[in-house]
């Protein structure tokens, strides 16, 4: 929930009534959560807007969560701009996907960072692979594939090749695994082909469950 870019001077009542929103949606009271994010709004907690945008979101009212996403944004909340961005991208608005993406990326969300360079691959690429770099850096495995997408694309295989790995071995991508492998299988390694594919087949499997825990075999 909505603390992230929250003034250090929102009143103790506001952040009551947006902690009884929060403990309303958690017990799926939904309805109840959305008054009290409102009043939260309302006595100063601009996180709360947020938090009242994702619910309306949830019940496909996404008139009104752009709304109140539009005014947590407008009050500092990064998570707000990058669900506008993400809506927007969605519904075939780029121009309107690349201006929220921006505002979330000049404060480093990852994910619009990510999403940003995915808009603009085709238009510029050097600013893609920037933005890449910097969600790589923040943790992002779709980052670190597509910028040995990227090099890929054009030729630089020797480039490509180390991010391909960072995909797969840090992040756990099994689409950088498939790629090295059918290099190696281009290149006539057999052994580096199998052992990259069998990588590949374990970070695809689904999550065992043991004793109530998800567990993926070790990478």
């Amino acid at each position: 929930m909505s603390d992230a870019g929250q003034s250090p001077e929102v009143t103790a009542e506001a952040r009551e009534l947006h902690e009884r929103g929060v403990e309303a949606l958690r017990e799926g009271r939904a309805l109840d959560a959305e008054d009290l994010f409102r009043e939260a709004y309302e006595a100063g907690h601009a996180g709360a807007a947020n938090d009242l945008g994702d619910s309306l979101a949830v019940w496909r009212d996404l008139d009104g969560a752009r709304e109140w996403w539009r005014r947590a944004a407008d009050a500092g909340i990064t998570e707000a701009a990058y669900s506008l961005g993400l809506h927007a991208d969605e519904e075939g608005d780029p121009e309107e996907a690349e201006r929220w993406y921006r505002r979330a990326a000049a404060d480093e969300h990852r994910d619009a960072l990510l999403n940003l360079g995915k808009l603009l691959e085709g238009r510029d690429e050097d600013e893609s692979m920037r933005l890449y770099l910097r969600a790589s850096e923040l943790g992002s495995d779709k980052a670190a594939f597509n910028i040995g997408r990227l090099y890929d694309n054009k030729g630089q295989l020797t480039a490509a090749e180390p991010w391909y790995r960072r995909a797969a071995r840090e992040f756990g991508d099994p689409r950088g695994a498939r790629k090295l492998a059918t290099y190696y299988e281009a290149r006539g390694d057999a052994a580096e082909a199998t052992r990259w594919t069998a990588l590949a087949e374990r970070l695809s499997a689904p999550p065992v469950e043991v004793i109530g825990m998800s567990w993926r075999p070790d990478a």
